[in-house]
Parts: structure tokens; C-alpha cells; sequence
């Protein structure tokens, strides 16, 4: 491409974004909705307080919040605290292009009663700009503990058991060790509960004896969390490691770890999410039968009447359990199968076979949400019909494969399931409220959905779904006025059955408590009147140094100062980067931001930077909300290609020999181009964790090249599981440059 080719595009990009800009002007700009990504630790022991971490994005300073459900009590707010951050191992080119979040910690105590009921509760926060997903929060009974995060390589910890361990696989390439006191003889339940509680951690668990042989491992299968039981031939300290399946980890990749030596019928029991083998729906008036072995085919298979409940286990492996059933034509017969609601590993396929064997309709438990396996059959004529239960690996099965089967004559009637259980109302705009309508038993009538404890300044008007659809798409209009606020809302729909009048609500199938399953939460926000521009530029800039960047506000009829961050959700990996908080004053329409670039960084790539805009807005009655502003257009992007220091720390060796209260002289070398006249500050990074290390800092005149840092040691020094620092420091045109150079530490017995 040619200078003036370029140039020429380029004029004409001008031309079209002015233009854009032109025609939004007087429209409220896109607004960063509240987000969250974890609780830490994600549950505690009932009769505790457990002083808890949340992770979220765009909350600010403080944020709403509520947990439900019995037994337990949280604060009304949670407040920003300092968040816990390693950043581990580097990622490269071309994973770092991928976008990264970045959220920070918000504190909280959640008081938990003595007779709380075990099992999950949700929680969730909400702010002016938007109300978050539920998450959970899990009840167990029994003792716990939380992990002491430090960065490096991984130190065994040691538990007594029983024991409920929360911890998180974090920083990326995360092991963590626990080690415990095993008896001979005495059976060991291991188990986790991460994809369970809503974790991205796809977990693999390792025991090793005390010679460091592995005596047993699981994996995470399809959805589900490793649990696995062991009973040891040799007494002694046993190891058990547990770590991502792909060697990823983040903050939110958390997890409940339960080593329990007390007898347990089901390893899935000890992740707290259920405990025992509960009855399910023990509200229900149906017959009850339990599977009596051979079964594995229609000839051996019991004939029930319907409608009955039936419960049995996959043992061993490869079982099969079979239930015949007779149905007439026409009539819809309804099965379910349920496990994962009972905390059984079982990944439960159903299959519905005729008189002859063969196979009409299959459903697998991977396909919902929730872990449920369901058939609507319409028996194609009068006969018996066969219910087939298996696991989906042929080779898991166990004890513990649990499940309850029901089938059912299927009424004719409608379901309604909302596919989130929120809803973002922004004031002067129409939001679509989308609501899916299941037609079983061969109904086929219209329905009429309508809205219940909707405020007077929200409007939705009732829709009626004809027989040929199942989606009712509602428009839900906010005045411009409309108070900023929460509502629980509730979806009902009208319709009828041979004349007969009936209703239905609305349910959210990924409701974590059965009590809120029918809740839709409404969040009434506030627009954000401002953004910023910037032009495009892309520049070299240094390891170490500080880069900075100009942009112009569109304040949108907002005259307030502003505060300048880093977004809390970045277009890409931010390599080390940081920024701090800038204020712009109230009437100023420009700002200038400087990031600082790691001393890591990888030479010649792209860093893409994005900041946000923060200001509080006063609604008509004087009441104010912090909104923000952000974008990930390249123009408003601080880009640079990093490119080497013109500043160096070499060490003359890339380890040194610790002794207890013992001292060594670590010669060191700066190597710096011309461009460097200021003095340079040399001082020893010790990671929090590590103690009784220390060393003075030392100053390097201009122009010189050598120095010596005295290390100092104490009596008990370390744990040196991560390399300590050495950094130099100078001043380039008003701004520091920085340099690093890591080194081990041997310790000496």
C-alpha cells in the first residue's frame, strides 16, 4: 500500500467516524453492566463466618448484594478491597490475543446458622448499570479450611482429616499439594466440587503413597467433578495433588476438595452439594419401587404401573437397568431421569425401546442445563414399552451411580422457561424479554403471557402466542424517568384445557435453589451520557517504561470530574501491563493516561490497552450513580510494539547459597545506553511470603556500571519455592524505567 493510498483511507475512516459521532451524540452510550466471576472461599461449615472474597467487574467501590435461602445471612453491600493477584507463568503469541478479564476483590462476611441445611445458596450483586446471574455458595457440615494462596512452585500443605478444603488453581499452571495421615485398612473418600459450583476448573486429582508412588487418580468427565475411594495397604502421609486438566487456572477457577476417612455411600456426597441419597420430590404421591437385579434386559425388566417412581444404581460398570411399561396410542408418557440432582456422578443416557427392542427415542444428560434426561414419548401404538437407563462410559459405574426414574401419563399443558433469570431495563429504552413456551402432552392452544410486580414506570404489554410458536418475544419500555432500582419480577401464562382455566409460571431450569426458580430479577439502570476518543497510533515504546496517550471526552451534558482506569475487561492479555487511577476535572474535555509496561514483556509484539471512563450521574431526584464507559475500538486502544530497554540488570550467576543468619554479596552489572544520565536506585524484590530475607538498597551514580547488593539472612529463611528479584530503577524524562533480573536461592541443609 502506498503512503497516499493509505492516507487517503485514512481520511475517509476520519470522514465516516465523524460522521458516527455525529449521529450518537445525543445517544446514551453503551454501559458496563456489574459482572462476577467467583466467591472465594465458594462455601463454608454450617455454625461459621466465613469472611469470604468476590470477584467482580464494574461494581466500583462498594456494590449491593444478597445471598438467599436458609440458614444463612450476608451484608447488605460489599466493599472493593486489595485483590489478590499473581500473574505466573507468561502467555504467548498467539493465546495472549485473546481477550482476558481482570476483576477485583470485593469484601464480605457470610454468617452461616448450626442447623442451616446443607447444599448450594445463591448470591448475587446489582448496581445501577445492571444485576448480576445468580451464583452459589455451598453449606457443608464439615470442618474446612481455606487455602493460604502464595506464588510459585507448590508446598504440601498439611489437613487433618475430615476435612473440606477450599482452594483455587491459581495462577495459571497452578499444583496444590495436600497431604494428610492415612491408616491402613481404613477407606479414604477424595472428592471435588468445581464444575458443580459453577467453576471453569476441569479438575484432575492424584494420590500418591508415602513412598511417592500414585496410588489413584480421576479425571473430570463431561460436566462432572472426579471423586474417587481408596483404601490403603501402607499407614503414612499420603500427597494428593490436584490441578487443572489443561494446566490452565485463574482467579475463578475454584474449588471444595473434601478428604473425609468416615464412611460415606457416595464420594459426590463429600462436595457438600447433597449429602446422602434424599428422596426426590418427596412431595410427590407416587408409587415407589427400587430396581431388583437381573434387569439388564425387556424379559428380566419389572412391569410398572403408571405413574411410579423408580430408583437403582449402575453396578457395576456396564449395567444396564431396564423398566417395562405399557402405554396406549396417542397417550404421552413422561421420563425422567435424575442423578446429578442427588449428587450421583452418573451421566445418565435414557432410552426408550419398543416390544420388539427396538430403539425409538434417546435423550443424554449432557443435552440441559441442569444434568436432567427427559422424554416426552408418544407411543406410536397400544403396547409394552421398554425404559433403558445406562451410563453414557460404558466403563463408570459403581455404588455411587444412583438415579431416580420416573414415568408418568404426560396432561396436557404448558411450561414457560426464561433463559436467564435477569433482565436490564434501561431507562428511555424498549428491552426484548425473551420467554421460551414448552407444549407437552399434545397441547396445541394459544397462550397469553403476562408480566406480575412490574413498577408503574416500566410497561409490558400482554402477549398472546399462537399455537404454532414457542417463543413469546415481549418488549418491556422504562420511562426516562423510571427510578433506578431492582424488582423481582414473575412470568404467568393463561391458557386452557378442555375448557378449563389454568396457569403457569415462568422458571429459570438453572435455578440454584428450588424456591427462587421462579424469580426473574429486573434491574432499572442508568445511562451513560459520556465517552471518550482517541486516534489510532501505534508506537515503540520500552521493557519497563511508561507509555502515555491522549483522548477527548464527549461529555454528553455531564460537566463532573471524572476518574481514569484500566477496564476491568481487556481486549486481550495484558502482558504486565498496569495503570493507576487519574481524576479529570469537572469541565475538562481531554485526558492523557499512562500505562506502564512489564519488564517481561515479549519483545516485538502488540500490547492493546483499554481504559475506562467513570463519573457519577444525579437522576431527577438528586440521588447519584456511578456509571462507566468503556470500548475496545482499536482508536481508543493505548498500542504499542515492545521493544527492548535501553536499561539492563545482569547478575554473574543465576543462583546463590543460603545459610541461616548467614549473608551473601551478589555482584551486579547495569548496562545502560547513553540516553541513560540519572542515577539508578538497585533494590532486592522478596515475595511476600518468603521471610527473613533481606537487603539494603544501593545507589548507582550516573555513569556507573557496578554494584553490589548484601543479602542478609535470618534464621529461618524462606520458603524459596519462586525466584527473588533484583530491580533497578531510573529516571527518564520525569518517568521511571525499570529493569529486572530474577535469581534462585539454594537453601543449604
Amino acid at each position: 500500500m502506498t503512503r497516499s493510498t493509505f492516507s487517503l483511507q485514512r481520511i475517509v475512516l476520519l470522514h465516516c467516524g465523524l460522521l458516527v459521532s455525529v449521529l450518537l451524540l445525543a445517544q446514551p452510550c453503551l454501559a458496563e453492566p456489574p459482572s462476577v466471576s467467583y466467591v472465594f472461599p465458594a462455601g463454608g461449615q454450617r455454625g461459621t463466618k466465613v469472611n469470604v472474597r468476590i470477584g467482580g467487574h464494574y461494581l466500583y467501590e462498594k456494590c449491593n448484594f444478597a445471598i438467599g435461602g436458609a440458614g444463612i445471612k450476608g451484608p447488605s453491600e460489599i466493599a472493593r478491597t486489595e485483590t489478590v493477584w499473581f500473574e505466573g507463568p507468561a502467555i504467548h503469541h498467539p493465546a495472549s490475543q485473546k481477550p482476558e478479564d481482570y476483576p477485583k476483590d470485593y469484601a464480605a462476611t457470610i454468617e452461616i446458622t448450626a442447623d442451616a441445611p446443607v447444599g448450594n445458596r445463591p448470591w448475587r450483586v446489582w448496581n445501577s448499570q445492571g444485576v448480576t446471574t445468580a451464583r452459589r455458595f455451598v453449606v457443608g457440615d464439615l470442618p474446612e479450611t481455606v487455602e493460604n494462596e502464595i506464588d510459585g512452585e507448590a508446598i504440601p500443605v498439611a489437613v487433618k482429616m475430615p476435612i473440606t478444603i477450599n482452594g483455587r488453581i491459581f495462577p495459571r499452571e497452578d499444583v496444590d499439594i495436600w497431604t494428610f495421615d492415612a491408616v491402613a485398612g481404613k477407606t479414604i473418600t477424595c472428592a471435588v466440587a468445581a464444575q458443580s459450583i459453577g467453576s471453569p476448573l476441569e479438575a484432575r486429582l492424584e494420590l500418591r503413597d508415602p513412598r511417592g508412588q500414585i496410588v489413584a487418580e480421576m479425571t473430570s468427565a463431561a460436566k462432572t467433578d472426579p471423586a474417587f475411594q481408596f483404601t490403603p495397604t501402607v499407614a503414612g502421609i499420603y500427597e494428593l495433588h490436584i490441578h487443572d486438566v489443561k494446566y490452565d487456572g485463574l482467579q475463578n477457577y475454584l474449588y471444595r476438595l473434601t478428604i473425609n476417612d468416615a464412611p460415606t455411600s457416595n464420594p459426590s456426597d463429600a462436595g457438600m452439594t447433597r449429602r446422602g441419597k434424599p428422596a426426590v420430590r418427596t412431595n410427590e404421591d407416587l408409587p415407589k419401587l427400587a430396581e431388583s437385579e437381573p434387569n439388564n434386559d425387556g424379559p428380566a425388566a419389572p412391569l410398572v404401573a403408571l405413574p411410579t417412581l423408580g430408583t437403582g444404581t449402575i453396578d457395576p460398570p456396564g449395567d444396564v437397568d431396564v423398566w417395562a411399561f405399557e402405554a396406549k396410542k396417542g397417550k404421552v408418557v413422561a421420563l425422567e431421569v435424575e442423578a446429578a440432582q442427588l449428587g450421583s456422578p452418573l451421566q445418565a443416557v435414557l432410552v426408550v425401546r419398543d416390544g420388539e427392542g427396538k430403539e425409538l427415542t434417546r435423550r443424554d444428560s449432557l443435552m440441559t442445563q441442569t444434568g436432567e434426561t427427559i422424554i416426552s414419548f408418544n407411543p406410536p401404538t397400544d403396547g409394552k414399552y421398554f425404559a433403558e437407563v445406562r451410563e453414557r462410559f460404558a466403563s463408570r459405574g459403581g455404588k455411587t451411580y444412583v438415579y431416580a426414574l420416573r414415568i408418568s401419563p404426560q396432561q396436557p399443558n404448558v411450561r414457560l422457561e426464561l433463559p436467564s433469570d435477569v433482565v436490564i431495563a434501561d431507562r428511555g429504552k424498549t428491552q426484548k424479554l425473551a420467554i421460551n413456551v414448552l407444549r407437552d402432552g399434545g397441547f396445541n392452544s394459544p397462550v397469553t403471557v403476562t408480566v406480575e410486580g412490574l413498577p408503574a414506570d416500566v410497561k409490558v404489554a400482554d402477549v398472546v402466542v399462537p399455537v404454532n410458536k414457542n417463543k413469546a418475544d415481549m418488549q418491556l419500555e422504562a420511562a426516562a424517568t423510571a427510578k433506578v432500582s431492582l424488582h423481582t419480577l414473575r412470568i404467568v401464562g393463561k391458557y386452557e384445557v378442555d375448557g378449563e382455566a389454568r396457569t403457569t409460571t415462568a422458571i429459570f431450569p438453572a435455578a440454584i435453589e428450588e424456591a427462587t426458580k421462579d424469580q426473574l430479577h429486573m434491574a432499572v439502570t442508568m445511562p451513560t451520557p459520556f465517552k471518550f476518543q482517541g486516534e489510532y497510533a501505534i508506537k515503540f515504546a520500552a521493557l519497563g517504561s511508561v507509555y502515555r496517550k491522549r483522548f477527548t471526552i464527549e461529555r454528553g451534558g455531564y460537566e463532573g470530574p471524572f476518574e481514569v482506569r484500566l477496564a476491568d475487561r481487556q481486549g486481550r492479555y495484558l502482558q504486565g501491563v498496569t495503570g493507576g487511577t487519574i481524576t479529570v476535572p469537572a469541565g475538562a474535555d481531554e485526558f492523557v493516561y499512562p500505562v506502564t509496561l512489564a519488564t517481561w514483556m515479549d519483545l516485538g509484539r502488540t500490547s492493546r490497552v483499554v481504559p475506562m471512563l467513570i463519573a457519577e450521574i444525579a437522576d431527577e431526584q438528586g440521588v447519584k450513580h456511578k456509571v462507566s464507559f468503556t470500548t475496545n475500538e482499536q482508536n481508543c486502544q493505548l498500542i504499542t510494539i515492545v521493544s527492548p530497554p535501553p536499561m539492563r540488570v545482569v547478575l554473574d550467576r543465576p543462583s546463590i547459597a543460603v545459610e541461616p543468619n548467614g549473608q551473601v554479596a551478589l555482584p551486579i552489572q547495569i548496562r545502560r545506553d547513553k540516553s541513560i544520565t540519572s542515577p539508578i536506585r538497585v533494590e532486592l524484590v522478596v515475595p511476600p511470603h518468603i521471610r527473613d530475607v533481606r537487603a539494603e538498597p544501593v545507589q548507582v551514580p550516573s555513569g556507573a556500571t557496578e554494584t553490589t547488593l548484601h543479602i542478609h539472612f535470618g534464621a529461618t529463611p524462606g520458603p524459596f519455592n519462586i525466584p527473588l528479584l533484583v530491580r533497578a530503577t531510573c529516571d527518564v524524562e520525569g518517568d521511571p524505567l525499570v529493569t529486572e533480573a530474577p535469581f534462585d536461592c539454594v537453601r543449604i541443609p
